[in-house]
């Protein structure tokens, strides 16, 4: 088995686990329809995400961007941020397996270095 493989596999476990803890949180089921529906579409999932990293919801964000993930893997986009977002959960080498994956030409170079920006230090980000 591959470390991509595991590291799938682990993302579809922290999935499950934090979508199974959501409706603990959520007010009804209509919120939580919200919530998946979200991810439906790239752009909304990444503007959910935004919202709850700018709200202070990391690991909330961080499931959003997992589950946009498995139903876009195509989505370069929440693939960069959620890398980074991984350096502000304090998961280093989550983020630099993260990095690794991802091809630094594939995004600009501003979009790069602000997603590199928490994670000082951490290796396969050039």
């Amino acid at each position: 088995m591959s470390i991509h493989t595991i590291t799938r596999s682990a993302a579809l476990l922290c999935s499950a686990l934090l979508i199974a803890a959501a409706p603990a949180r959520a007010d009804d089921l209509s919120e939580l329809d919200q919530l998946s529906s979200a991810t439906d579409k790239v752009d909304q999932g990444m503007i959910l995400a935004l919202d709850q990293i700018g709200h202070g919801e990391l690991l909330a964000a961080a499931a959003t961007l997992q589950r946009l993930m498995i139903l876009h893997p195509e989505a370069l986009p929440a693939q960069l941020l959620h890398a980074s977002l991984l350096c502000r959960l304090d998961d280093q080498t989550g983020a630099a397996v993260e990095f690794q994956g991802l091809r630094r030409k594939e995004f600009k170079d501003q979009d790069w270095n602000e997603a590199m920006a928490p994670c000082s230090g951490t290796p396969g980000g050039e």
